[in-house]
């Protein structure tokens, strides 16, 4: 216990305000030594997010990378396709002219054929016309020789008309057949060229529909890139929104922890001071405190029946140097006051001394005591003691 035992108290003043500054500067270090600390905390968790963020973003480009190749191969496997069914419809054009040209020739064919039979059966008819004739002029000639020559003319103007009429027959058969042969061949070119045009239009048609497809598939390829792309990017945004909401409220829990550690710091100096402040206060007061000019300890005994009280006046800082041994029937009490001073010269040499004082009493009480069951209490100035009977 410091006491100013003649001593100038202006210079214990300041050196107490030399070890409250010497304090606050060591609080301040650390306080700054914290701040340090969660900054650098800080920056570790904006480089594990910002890391976190590029590997994601790197994983969101191979996922997009991959998908464009996915569909790039679905466009290539409906380009062959297309190109497949391009080879079947030419294939098919191909047969189907072929079948024409086979229907064509076939076609020809009968007509050529129906043409010598009725040719042949003209001539047939011809012959029998010929024979007829012939038979009927020997028999007339053999039935009137004097109707001879007027029964060869007859023949003869018969055989000439049956010739004519025959003929006749004949040419007309051959221009109803070119007639039918040149309509056919007519039909024929007509439905050749129908065909053709319909080929042609089914062909057009079905490009037109292949290339309805393929810009429809490029378009719903195009949206799902865009959808993807869009995901990706909304996914990006939110992690972004997530990291800077955790960030911000990182830095909000840190500021608070720094405000709460600052208090904190703040409070043990105020209570540094106070403490301080208070014990420069003892230090000025114990001159005139009237415990440090006590000769001897006045203690008063009181008999509670089954217990003693002993009752003390004390300052509160000087309890803890206060010692009760109840020893049977005796009862000694010990208080160590300690002087110390610490002086500065102009040039800086510091001068130290320090003494002690023990002041002791002993008393006797009428019944044992127990020395286990000793309480001691600290009430308005006074140190109360209480022990049991034995």
């Amino acid at each position: 216990m410091k006491v100013s035992n003649g001593q100038d108290p202006k210079q214990q003043i300041a050196r107490l305000n030399e070890g409250l500054r010497d304090q606050v500067v060591v609080k301040q270090k650390e306080l700054e030594r914290v701040k340090e600390h969660w900054d650098a905390k800080i920056e570790n968790e904006k480089a594990v997010g910002t890391e976190k963020h590029l590997l994601q973003h790197d994983l969101n480009d191979q996922k997009i990378a991959q998908s464009i190749k996915e569909r790039e191969d679905r466009l290539l496997e409906v380009q062959n396709q297309f190109k497949k069914t391009q080879d079947l419809l030419e294939k098919e054009k191909q047969t189907l002219s072929q079948d024409h040209q086979h229907k064509m020739e076939d076609l020809t064919l009968v007509y050529d054929d129906k043409y010598k039979y009725n040719f042949e059966k003209a001539q047939d008819q011809i012959q029998q016309i010929n024979e007829h004739t012939n038979s009927v002029i020997q028999k007339q000639r053999s039935d009137a020789d004097w109707k001879v020559v007027e029964a060869g003319l007859q023949a003869q103007d018969r055989t000439t008309a049956a010739v004519q009429q025959t003929q006749q027959k004949i040419n007309d058969q051959n221009f109803d057949q070119s007639k039918v042969l040149r309509a056919t061949t007519q039909a024929h070119g007509v439905e050749l060229s129908r065909l053709k045009l319909e080929q042609a239009q089914a062909k057009e048609d079905e490009l037109k529909r292949h290339d309805l497809h393929l810009q429809h598939y490029q378009k719903q390829l195009q949206s799902e890139v865009a959808f993807n792309d869009q995901k990706h990017q909304h996914l990006l945004a939110q992690q972004k929104e997530v990291f800077e909401t955790r960030y911000k409220q990182m830095m909000a829990e840190h500021e608070a922890l720094m405000e709460n550690t600052k208090t904190a710091l703040n409070y043990e100096i105020n209570k540094l001071k106070t403490d301080l402040t208070s014990r420069k206060q003892q230090v000025e007061n114990k001159q005139d405190d009237q415990f440090y000019q006590l000769a001897q300890l006045n203690p008063i005994v009181e008999d509670l029946g089954d217990s003693y009280m002993v009752t003390l006046p004390l300052p509160e800082y000087e309890r803890e140097n206060l010692t009760v041994v109840p020893t049977g029937r005796n009862l000694k009490l010990s208080l160590t006051r300690k002087f110390k001073d610490e002086v500065t010269d102009p040039d800086g040499t510091q001068n130290k001394s320090s003494r002690s004082e023990i002041l002791t009493k002993t008393m006797q009480v009428n019944d044992l005591m127990n020395p286990r069951t000793m309480k001691q209490i600290f009430e308005e100035g006074l140190v109360k003691i209480k022990v049991e009977k034995a």
